[in-house]
């Protein structure tokens, strides 16, 4: 009677080592997986007490190499042979007389087999068999169940490894892009991939990075300056785009937020874009189209605005309002005698001087060719007359230099204050430059206001 090897004499190979030809042929996967396909071929192992289990990947034909086997790791890289077609369409078997199996099998268990099983594990080239002498316990059902689980188990290990894969991907990525950016997984336990940009802009010091006092930083982000309406709206829609301006360590930033669900990524993407020199240039524009070249105070488009907003804040709040509409004598002398750069220095010397008796509160702005307008909130009638004579003695002290010469001009001012009753801006401008005409018709270098407040000098 041929000698007969059991498995339970032969030397053990740890589940951690096991089985690392299948989680390495498709992809590698955690400890985990090789511990629990270890464990899943230990299945097999007390149905066959008088043989061995082994994986087995087709190299051609009916030639297949013994890619591992758990009890018996000198059979591992050996060739063995198998009933013509067995390795391609999966079927099992149990005539062993075209089986070939390693010498050192036949000489440890004293013959050759006289049975085995074969079944394909799904998602990966291998098959699984099992061979041995005299009486068994297995059956083909049971030997595919355990394969249908080592393809399970492959199957979560590359999924796991797509996702592991995916998000050093996306580290390496983040890490690299030149802008500040972050990245939340929902997949990982809201993992976050930052990098060092992102991280200085947050305020996040390197010991700081975790998800939760990230979440804590985009948190006080999202809620700073009045923004509770993005809170709302991520609180209603978890997955909605956000898009705003913050303003950190003196630098503007376009914030750019949306939710990305795909096959490998599932989160919230946060990226910042600096756009400081972009807003100094809207800054710029906008001061360039609300402002006169020449004197650098307001320009008539901006009076407009400000003199009906104005009009309306009085109206709500009650309070008086003035409007002043000046220009300067003879002005065309001026052009027509010395040219148009002296005038243009004389028109600056006046905003110049009458700017300098102003409130930070008051409106100035030159609103035609030597034409001036101010707005004076919450300014009484008396008070108002009293601006417009200050006004009048700053021009009048006038002596801007040209050439050789010393130029000098005067400037008349019409006054209106503001009346609830004809509440239209227009009506306003119309009686103060009816004012300003009649302290032309008198004389010019003067003050008249409308009514009963008319005075001249």
């Amino acid at each position: 009677m041929p000698a007969i090897c059991r498995t339970s004499r032969r030397p053990k190979r740890s589940r951690g080592s096991c089985m690392s030809s299948l989680l390495s042929h498709r992809a590698s996967a955690p400890s985990q997986s090789a511990v629990a396909i270890g464990a899943a071929l230990e299945l097999i192992e007390p149905s066959i007490p008088y043989g061995f289990c082994a994986l087995v990947r087709p190299v051609g034909g009916d030639h297949g190499c013994i890619e591992d086997a758990p009890q018996r790791a000198d059979l591992i890289g050996q060739e063995i042979r198998l009933p013509h077609g067995l390795l391609g369409d999966g079927a099992a078997g149990l005539d062993a007389t075209a089986l070939r199996v390693p010498l050192a099998w036949t000489v440890a268990c004293g013959g050759r087999p006289d049975w085995f099983f074969a079944a394909p594990v799904p998602h990966c080239r291998l098959h699984l068999i099992a061979v041995g002498i005299g009486p068994h316990h297995l059956s083909v059902e049971r030997l595919s169940s355990v394969a249908n689980l080592l393809g399970r188990l492959v199957q979560a290990g590359e999924a796991t490894k797509l996702t592991r894969d995916a998000s050093e991907r996306l580290q390496a990525l983040v890490r690299h892009v030149p802008v500040p950016v972050l990245f939340v997984d929902a997949m990982g336990a809201h993992e976050v991939q930052m990098n060092d940009e992102a991280a200085v802009l947050l305020g996040l010091a390197e010991g700081m990075r975790q998800p939760q006092a990230v979440a804590g930083a985009l948190a006080r982000l999202i809620n700073a300056k009045g923004r509770h309406s993005l809170h709302r709206a991520l609180t209603e829609d978890p997955h909605a785009s956000l898009q705003f301006e913050i303003q950190q360590a003196g630098r503007d930033f376009r914030t750019d937020s949306r939710w990305i669900d795909d096959e490998s990524l599932c989160g919230r993407l946060w990226m910042f874009t600096d756009i400081t020199r972009e807003k100094a240039l809207q800054r710029q524009l906008a001061d360039l189209a609300a402002h006169d070249p020449l004197t650098g105070i307001l320009n008539r488009g901006s009076f407009d605005l400000r003199l009906r907003e104005e009009i309306e804040r009085a109206g709500r709040h009650r309070t008086p309002l003035g409007l002043l509409l000046f220009d300067l004598d003879h002005f065309k002398a001026v052009n027509d005698g010395w040219g148009h750069p002296a005038g243009d220095k004389v028109l600056k010397a006046a905003a110049a001087a009458a700017g300098a008796v102003l409130r930070g509160s008051d409106v100035f702005a030159r609103i035609g060719g030597e034409e001036f307008a101010v707005i004076l909130p919450e300014t009484s009638a008396q008070g108002m007359l009293g601006v417009a004579e200050r006004i009048r003695v700053a021009v009048a002290a006038l002596e801007v230099p040209h050439g050789d010469a010393l130029l000098r001009v005067t400037c008349s001012i019409g006054a209106a204050v503001h009346d609830a009753a004809r509440n239209m801006p227009e009506a306003l401008v119309a009686r103060a430059d009816e004012a300003l005409y009649a302290a032309k018709r008198g004389g010019r270098n003067r003050v008249v206001a409308t009514g009963e407040l008319a005075t001249g000098t």
